[in-house]
């Protein structure tokens, strides 16, 4: 279940702004920018949630290979809502 979770996490962390056409509206490019940042927030709540702040306790407890994965998944996802 983790490995699914933080390859979910990953594909949207990692994911790249999509290529915005040069000839669109400053309102369109806008809407794209907040909806990009819309999501990387509600990812960033979810992983702030008391369940899966404990998930990574145990993570840190257990010394798991997958810890520094999380942190990176946390680095990008942050990285993401600043761009946007």
């Amino acid at each position: 279940v983790l490995q699914a979770f933080l390859e979910e996490q990953e594909e949207c962390a990692g994911s790249e702004p999509q290529n915005i056409p040069e000839n669109i509206g400053p309102l369109t490019e806008l809407e794209y920018w907040k909806t990009r940042y819309n999501k990387f927030e509600n990812i960033q709540d979810q992983l702030n949630t008391p369940e899966l702040r404990a998930a990574l306790g145990v993570l840190r407890f257990a010394r798991s290979d997958n810890l520094k994965r999380w942190q990176d998944i946390e680095t990008d996802l942050t990285e993401g809502m600043h761009e946007a």
